[in-house]
């Protein structure tokens, strides 16, 4: 295993090895008709993937003080009596699973940057969001809205387990744990007992799920991060087996290292994944070659909204604006070189550090006093395109802000690991492995790069697709 210690790639492509060796072993278990394999795969591969790599975990757990219980008590009121799954009894042509952190505010009211757009485009949709920092924000634009976690309020609809299926569950877990342990050295008890909570939070809402759909009716499901398994494995299968079509929107990164769109097997495993992931532009549908499920470019609406209202102002030379975008894994490599960077240039620049939304919190308390006294900014400006706007010089590992700087002309500097190495293209930025390299990079910098390539990553003629694709889906229906 010490052998894959930092080798990002190594780790992934040992994990589809593994995947691709014991097959007919991960497939075996299931409950009813849902293989249990497909419902923790991702989740887990992702939280060994920290673990082997070193990774710095970046989410922290919500500590249970006065003011979480309010919020979450609040949240609960709310959604009980304005935002409650049990009083929408009617059909939706479309289903909108979504989450809470894709709203940003936009003139007072929460505006979903990922699906409001597309939402529009039906007559007749139901939005389902989840909670995000445990609460949803209600002045939205949204209509016909529901609370996910609404769905199965205190286990009134627990999918009961039978002593044979208990049985399936631990005979499963078991042989799982036993090969992690023989092939990646990690304690078996440890992964059980993870895997064994994930998998039963999971399987206690079959019915509660299956119930709702079946009450809605719908032509199409639109489920954010339908390839990350858990809940969503059972919406997909239980949606293919009630001939519903399952698609996903792009909603961030993805390429050959990210463990959600890559996969050594397919055959069943295809019931557990949408049947159309629609990308931002032709580049992400190409770059996802071991992902068995059909890719469509549309384009990313927000980007193009954003692009119109963008005034085209020339570089400052005098004061550099330099904005670093973090992936939320490597803060301990990445952070001291905003550190170094602002003792380069002193009061001649300008610079912002930008966590990932995941460890902001955990970010704040760590690294807050550091800031301030070298006068580094923490962005608090949850719509990363603002941030865009305001900076000349992105500075990242593995981030979609990096591809984001193509279409706003933004000098794009990556630091060089094999993290980089996988994730980003090497005509996409200029690279750096020392603080003195990215300083001269940045000083090398005069005019606003040009990149003909753009639409490449980035198609800017969403509404045309969409619209294609939504009359395809239609013919498939």
């Amino acid at each position: 295993m010490t052998s894959y210690i930092n080798d990002y790639n190594g780790v992934v492509e040992k994990l589809l090895s593994f995947e691709n060796k014991y097959y007919n072993e991960l497939m075996k278990g299931s409950i009813s008709y849902y293989k249990l394999y497909p419902i923790i795969r991702t989740n887990f591969y992702i939280h060994l993937y920290y673990i082997v790599n070193k990774l710095d975990y970046p989410y922290i757990k919500n500590t249970k003080n006065v003011y979480n219980i309010s919020k979450y008590i609040l949240n609960l009121l709310i959604g009980v009596l304005s935002f409650n799954p049990y009083f929408e009894k009617e059909e939706y042509k479309s289903i909108f699973f979504t989450s809470a952190a894709s709203r940003i505010c936009m003139n007072g009211r929460y505006f979903d940057k990922i699906h409001e757009y597309y939402i529009n485009n039906y007559d007749k949709s139901l939005v389902v969001e989840k909670k995000y920092n445990n609460k949803h924000n209600t002045l939205i634009y949204s209509r016909n809205l529901v609370y996910y976690e609404l769905i199965n309020y205190k286990g009134l609809q627990n999918y009961t387990f039978s002593d044979v299926e208990n049985k399936e569950i631990e005979v499963f877990l078991n042989m799982f744990s036993c090969l992690i342990e023989e092939n990646f050295g990690i304690n078996k008890n440890k992964i059980n007992h993870y895997t064994n909570n994930l998998l039963r939070k999971c399987l206690k809402n079959i019915k509660s799920l299956e119930f709702f759909i079946n009450r809605w009716k719908p032509n199409v499901v639109f489920l954010t991060q339908a390839s990350y398994g858990q809940e969503n494995a059972i919406i997909t299968r239980y949606c293919k087996k009630k001939h519903i079509k399952v698609c996903e929107f792009q909603h961030g990164y993805v390429g050959s290292d990210h463990l959600a769109y890559n996969y050594s097997i397919s055959d069943s495993y295809i019931d557990y994944l949408p049947d159309h992931f629609l990308t931002y532009g032709q580049y992400w549908s190409d770059i996802l070659k071991r992902y068995p499920v059909n890719k469509v470019t549309i384009g990313n609406p927000f980007i193009d909204m954003k692009l119109k209202l963008l005034d085209n102002e020339p570089y400052n030379s005098k004061i550099k604006r330099i904005l670093f975008v973090s992936d939320g894994n490597q803060t301990n490599v990445f952070f001291p070189f905003a550190v170094q960077l602002k003792e380069y240039f002193g009061h001649a620049a300008v610079i912002s550090y930008r966590p990932h939304p995941a460890e902001r919190t955990k970010f704040i308390m760590n690294y807050k006093h550091i800031c301030s006294n070298l006068c580094i900014e923490i962005s608090t400006e949850k719509d990363p395109l603002n941030d865009m706007i305001r900076f000349e010089h992105i500075v990242g590992i593995r981030s979609t802000m990096l591809f984001e700087a193509l279409p706003f002309q933004k000098s794009i500097h990556i630091y060089e690991n094999s993290y980089s190495q996988g994730s980003i293209p090497k005509k996409i930025g200029t690279r750096f492995s020392t603080t003195e390299e990215l300083y001269e990079n940045i000083l090398r910098t005069k005019d606003k790069p040009i990149n003909d390539k753009t639409n490449y990553y980035w198609n800017m003629n969403w509404k045309k697709n969409f619209r294609n694709f939504r009359a395809d889906v239609c013919k498939e229906n």
